[in-house]
């Protein structure tokens, strides 16, 4: 679109610096036999330009895959990748005053100056840190985060949203545990089925957000049989609740989440505890967070 009506095109990149990395390498990944081989290398990835060494384990399930590399996730990488590498630069939501070791630092969009000085200043810095800039113009303006913790007039879901705060205030402070796999990523049902007996056998109060489609299959039953009836009264299981208003209720004791940049500055925030479980791209956010 932007080509065709003369337009700057920005591609705006919401993961963390070190994921759009890896993923913009793709080709050296395949390379170097980290990726589409049916035994990939367990050495440990030491060659792209700006990133610190880091293990194969911590990449990004999708790179990690060793059987089917031509999944749907797998070919809108390869297109939206094809697109990237076209776009006038890149935006990438990335915190770096949080995160010294960004493949992005020297290149950050932020403060009081003009556009124009930031840019200026940004160029001149991208010319003593080559990273992603050999290549293509590359910035991080993050945290793409609210500064307050407030209902937005605006929606800012796709997904419909309901206030379960009444049921929350019927809760003792610090006591509740909020589940949530976010917005798009899906699992399996025996991962489904664990969780619950932990719940069942914690006896923890709990907020449970289960998307309909949050299991990878047509399936729409995968709760063990009686397990709703089990927790009446500790659990609730909703189908979305709006993320910031979660975390921010005072009942919130701890989270086990799938971990994203935006989710961890939250975390901080409010100061909720949380429990990792990492699964698509969040590897690698679990690799940051625990400074490995």
């Amino acid at each position: 679109m932007a080509k065709k009506y003369n337009l700057v095109c920005v591609s705006f990149w919401t993961e963390p610096a070190l994921v759009l990395t890896l993923y913009y390498h793709l080709d050296l990944l395949v390379k170097n036999c980290h990726f589409a081989y049916q035994d990939n290398h367990k050495d440990t990835i030491d060659y792209m330009s700006g990133v610190r060494a880091i293990e194969p384990k911590d990449l990004m399930s999708y790179i990690q895959a060793t059987e089917n590399i031509s999944t749907v996730v797998h070919r809108i990488i390869y297109r939206v990748f094809n697109d990237v590498k076209k776009a006038d630069f890149i935006v990438c939501n990335d915190v770096q005053a949080l995160d010294s070791n960004s493949p992005l630092r020297g290149n950050y969009l932020i403060g009081n100056e003009s556009p124009r000085a930031r840019v200026r200043d940004n160029l001149s810095s991208c010319k003593r840190n080559l990273t992603l800039k050999e290549k293509q113009p590359i910035y991080a303006f993050g945290p793409v985060f609210p500064t307050r913790f407030t209902k937005n007039i605006v929606p800012t879901s796709l997904w419909s949203e309901s206030n379960y705060t009444p049921w929350l205030h019927t809760k003792p402070h610090g006591s509740v545990l909020y589940i949530s796999f976010g917005s798009y990523a899906c699992v399996g049902r025996q991962d489904i089925v664990e969780i619950a007996y932990g719940l069942l056998l914690s006896g923890v109060n709990f907020i449970w957000v289960l998307r309909p489609d949050v299991v990878k299959s047509d399936e729409t039953d995968f709760l063990p049989v009686g397990f709703e009836d089990k927790v009446k009264g500790k659990g609730l299981i909703v189908p979305w609740y709006r993320q910031i208003d979660v975390i921010s209720h005072p009942t919130i004791g701890g989270v086990p989440k799938s971990l994203r940049v935006e989710f961890n500055i939250g975390k901080h925030m409010v100061r909720c505890s949380i429990v990792v479980f990492p699964y698509t791209d969040k590897p690698i956010h679990q690799q940051k967070i625990s400074g490995r």
